[in-house]
């Protein structure tokens, strides 16, 4: 998750992206909070609506090398049946 310098149209001040490996889709969502809550409810939605998208599941998911919600998110994916595959050290 990322800030941004000026807030969004609808006054948003951080973005999360999802980018999908094989057909290079890319879904942005913006929100006003940065906290494991909204990091959930965000990855949720990002969810059903890949999962709709692809009809099959998601399998995967690399974080980047951010750590704050790292815990939460391999909670999260290991209840959902997804793999949370580390980013590398940069």
């Amino acid at each position: 998750m990322s800030g941004i310098q000026t807030l969004s149209i609808d006054g948003k001040m951080y973005y999360i992206t999802f980018i999908d490996d094989f057909s290079r889709y890319c879904w942005v969502y913006f929100t006003n909070r940065k906290d494991a809550k909204m990091i959930h409810n965000i990855y949720i939605q990002w969810k059903a609506d890949a999962e709709n998208k692809a009809n099959a599941p998601v399998s995967y998911l690399q974080m980047d090398c951010g750590s704050e919600y790292e815990r939460e998110m391999a909670e999260i994916l290991k209840a959902g049946g997804a793999t949370h595959i580390p980013s590398p050290a940069s």
